[in-house]
């Protein structure tokens, strides 16, 4: 969860089954947790650490990856997936790419999708820099 950008904590950490706002939670509850690919988590999670690293050639490595399991596996969670490589290219400083990612998000899930704030934030950083404000 640390790792998570905290935009997505919601959206990552919210419940996929049909026990959402159940007062008496199944035992197994924390397992439905999770709404993201364990595959492409991995990608991502590498992605962030080699950004810490400032390992540049490794980071792109895995940022292919993310967006190579995106277009040729079968993800249960894709929209999830884009938001995280929305997200990855928004730190890169690819504004316009992690917007029209964002936007495939939305149209593949409008209901209870974090892009929609990562859109709100890309709107302010794309306002900050054409303002000049840092």
């Amino acid at each position: 969860m640390y790792c998570t950008p905290r935009a997505l904590i919601p959206e990552m950490f919210r419940l996929t089954g049909s026990h959402h706002g159940s007062l008496n939670p199944p035992i197994n509850y924390c397992q439905s947790w999770a709404v993201v690919d364990p595959n492409f988590y991995l990608y991502f999670l590498q992605y962030q650490c080699y950004h810490q690293q400032n390992k540049i050639t490794h980071k792109m490595v895995a940022l292919s990856s993310m967006i190579r399991v995106i277009l040729h596996e079968q993800l249960k969670y894709k929209d999830t997936a884009l938001n995280l490589l929305a997200y990855c290219l928004k730190e890169d400083g690819f504004l316009v790419q992690s917007e029209a990612v964002l936007s495939k998000s939305l149209k593949m899930k409008n209901h209870h999708n974090a892009a929609k704030w990562q859109i709100a934030h890309l709107v302010n950083v794309a306002f900050r820099l054409l303002c000049g404000i840092h």
